[in-house]
């Protein structure tokens, strides 16, 4: 954004879209009075904050000065911009002066500050408008107006975000977590208690990617954790680029219902298939949940879709099946690389939306070779970024070539960013496309 806007700003741009005395008004606090700058950093102020090059030139230079504990007045900062060759494009040190001549009182910095962040914000909004606009003239085709879409809401998002808030201080940190803990815990249960007792459950900021090769069970673990979450409380939004979602409904309500699979898919439904169909599409009606089976969707498609959502104050849950074929914006040619990119984007994603994002993944045929054909972390196709960017990631096996281990899924939790590695074992009913716990005898 910064290039844009520094490109546009000095070419007739309408005064509704910056305050040069505020502005000024704020360099010259600063320079005025020691502790304006932190609260001026509090208002989330930053040098790509102002309009004026000349001020940008100047924050800037109070920022690295202040981030070196140096002291910081018109004299200081005239010596350190001289130094580094910038007094003169500022406007020497009769700008400077003028800055600090400007301020009525240093006292209301805070508000000064806040008109300067207001127009930044607009004329952010401005310049998102003119790329939008700029964009429609190369659109070719619905896949083009979709990722159109997708990036500019993407754009707006970047805004409301900094406009919701900005960075919260260490203290106001510290004060939360200890919050946190005396309150209920910050994450939900994921449906098996093995799996609970390894990670805790879904949290927050993390990013789960869950392993398996084909048939083995993945897409069933999604809609086990679908209707789980739905139970929970929860939002759960299935990204199902492969399947589409009237397979994915057929199953939910195979599971709900336990009736075959097989018998919905081929229409041979029998004895009481149909009364439990109607059972389980009554209990599934009485739950919230969302599936999204476009193909070639792209990470900037996902998050529009995650905060769609979050803007109506929905606890979601994304899952996404699966990562290897989510889109990347615009491909590097590499696969590799563009599958490190996706990864990292929803680890980012995590964070930037505050949810737990649960994504399958494919492994690769390696295992099935091998002696031992139990998978590891070097069977994750393309895996280098997966396993970096993961805080989470379980492995899942089933032996078919002992049929009295048929109805046993395996999990692999190798790597538990909060947690532990561990293995440990559940039910798998594949009629059904149900995976739960063993039963506990006592």
């Amino acid at each position: 954004m910064s290039e844009q806007r520094t490109d546009q700003r000095m070419t007739g741009v309408s005064t509704t879209l910056y305050d040069d005395a505020a502005e000024t008004q704020v360099i010259g606090s600063i320079l005025a009075r020691k502790g304006a700058f932190d609260e001026v950093v509090d208002q989330g102020i930053s040098g790509a904050s102002f309009f004026k090059p000349a001020h940008e030139t100047i924050f800037n230079c109070i920022a690295d000065m202040h981030a070196e504990g140096r002291g910081i007045d018109s004299i200081t900062v005239a010596e350190e911009l001289l130094r580094r060759g910038s007094l003169d494009m500022v406007g020497g040190h009769a700008y400077l002066h003028h800055c600090v001549q400007s301020v009525p009182t240093s006292w209301n910095v805070a508000h000064y500050a806040e008109i300067v962040r207001e127009r930044w914000l607009v004329r952010e909004l401005h310049y998102a408008g003119i790329r939008i606009q700029q964009a429609t003239t190369s659109i070719d085709g619905a896949g083009d107006i979709s990722d159109l879409l997708a990036r500019s809401r993407s754009q707006i998002d970047e805004l409301v975000d900094l406009n919701v808030g900005h960075l919260t201080s260490e203290e106001d940190i510290l004060d939360r977590v200890i919050a946190d803990l005396a309150g209920p815990k910050q994450f939900t249960p994921t449906p098996w208690r093995e799996l609970n007792t390894a990670v805790g459950g879904w949290r927050k900021q993390t990013f789960t990617v869950i392993g398996a090769r084909p048939s083995v069970g993945k897409t069933a673990v999604a809609g086990c954790i679908m209707l789980d979450a739905m139970q929970r409380g929860m939002f759960p939004i299935l990204f199902s680029l492969e399947m589409p979602k009237t397979q994915i409904v057929e199953r939910l309500l195979s599971n709900i219902g336990s009736v075959d699979g097989a018998r919905i898919l081929h229409h041979s439904l029998r004895g009481d298939d149909d009364a439990n169909m109607a059972m389980a599409a009554e209990h599934l009606r009485k739950f919230r949940y969302m599936i999204d089976d476009r193909s070639n969707l792209s990470l900037q498609q996902i998050r529009a879709t995650i905060r769609s959502m979050q803007r109506q104050r929905i606890p979601v849950l994304p899952i996404i099946d699966y990562l290897q074929i989510v889109k990347v914006g615009k491909s590097s040619g590499d696969r590799r690389v563009d599958v490190d990119t996706v990864a990292q984007g929803f680890k980012d994603m995590s964070k930037d939306c505050d949810v737990p994002i649960i994504a399958l993944a494919q492994l690769n045929r390696e295992a099935e070779g091998r002696a031992n054909p139990e998978p590891t972390m070097r069977d994750l196709r393309e895996a280098g970024g997966i396993e970096a960017a993961a805080d989470t990631v379980a492995l899942l096996h089933r032996n078919t070539a002992d049929p009295q281990l048929a109805g046993t899924l395996s999990w692999l939790i190798a790597k538990a960013r909060f947690g532990k590695v561990c293995t440990f074992s559940t039910k798998f009913e594949g009629e059904f496309s149900r995976v739960t716990d063993f039963p506990v005898y006592r």
